[in-house]
């Protein structure tokens, strides 16, 4: 505590803690071209003074300084994101690469425990849902290692938070999608007074050409079954359309558009089917009944008819033994060794 700090360094009591030397951040010069370097991030604010903490994703230009996409939602999630970039990207274009943290919505955390003698023989960490979605596009994703390497838009924020919650209760706004519609317009607004010209003129925002609705989105692998449907996060879906059976398709989850079925190029609508539940047939409890031994067994027939072992046997009468061991009644297995069968028997022996 302050206080108590302050008595001990008044009374010449030193702090045994070594002091931490400041770590210094070397400024990192702006970007040239508007679109080479865009940083994108989400924070959490208490936006609409109710105690109720929301999350603003964004993306901003590292060369202008440009919003180039607002989208609030309850926590940092794949929607916010995805929104944001398809803000961007219908605004402005395709940037040449991406700065973000280390989220694992960006790319799996298996990604960075890679050796070079993986990345030499070919291993690569599964994409993320957001990774897939910039390869497609060909956009670079760069992993900032710390909250001062992308100060940008780490300022941004502390911005936003200060205007936009003003902005909110002047305008009167308490719910997120009226706040999204809002930041449509604020964006236009904040660009006007606080952006930057490019070094150069010469802008690296490339225009998309490819279909978002297939590329930001969730594409998970499924296998039809025999009737064309597929089970999807516990529900059961149905192909509308003909299909090839127990063919491996590509089920798209667009959150404006739901779900829909990828194949062969082309797209297909599913409908929801409930399966019926299998009734359970509770069956009777079997009757235990306590084991009863045989007549023959060992303890009720008493100690005297057991076959002791002598080393006066012969070759026929061990075999006797050994059938014993094997037989319900071992008194009978005897009498038929030893009267009339011995022919048989020392032939068996005979055979050791």
């Amino acid at each position: 505590m302050p206080t108590i700090r302050n008595i001990l360094i008044s009374n010449g009591i030193a702090s045994p803690k070594a002091k931490r030397k400041p770590k210094k951040h070397i400024r990192r010069k702006r970007h040239a071209h508007e679109g080479s370097l865009v940083q994108v991030d989400a924070t959490t604010h208490d936006f609409f003074g109710t105690d109720e903490k929301n999350c603003i994703h964004g993306a901003i230009d590292d060369a202008t300084g440009k919003i180039l996409g607002l989208y609030m939602t309850k926590s940092e999630c794949l929607d916010g994101y995805f929104a944001v970039f398809e803000q961007m990207i219908n605004e402005f274009g395709v940037p040449a690469s991406i700065y973000a943290d280390r989220h694992t919505i960006f790319a799996s955390p298996n990604s960075d425990k890679l050796t070079t003698e993986d990345e030499l023989a070919g291993i690569q960490a599964k994409d993320t849902q957001l990774g897939r979605a910039l390869r497609e596009l060909g956009v670079t994703l760069i992993k900032a290692r710390s909250p001062q390497a992308k100060g940008r838009i780490e300022r941004l924020w502390g911005t936003l938070q200060d205007r936009l919650s003003v902005e909110f209760r002047v305008n009167g706004i308490t719910g997120t999608d009226v706040a999204n519609r809002y930041l449509k317009t604020y964006i236009a607004k904040h660009n006007r007074r606080f952006a930057v010209e490019a070094a150069e003129g010469t802008s690296m925002f490339v225009m998309n050409t490819l279909d978002l609705t297939n590329i930001l989105c969730v594409r998970e692998n499924r296998k039809l079954d025999a009737g064309g449907g597929f089970s999807f996060y516990g529900r059961f879906f149905v192909v509308e359309g003909e299909l090839p059976r127990s063919r491996h398709i590509e089920v798209i989850a667009h959150r404006k558009l739901g779900l829909s079925v990828y194949y062969d190029g082309r797209r297909y609508a599913v409908s929801r089917v409930d399966k019926p539940k299998r009734r359970k047939i509770e069956s009777a409890p079997k009757e235990r009944r306590a084991y009863a031994p045989p007549d023959s067994h060992y303890h009720k027939r008493g100690k005297e008819s057991y076959v002791g072992y002598s080393n006066e046997y012969t070759d026929i009468e061990i075999l006797a033994i050994i059938d014993e061991l094997f037989s319900k009644n071992p008194a009978d297995t005897v009498n038929e060794y030893t009267s009339g069968r011995r022919g048989r028997s020392a032939g068996f022996a005979d055979s050791f």
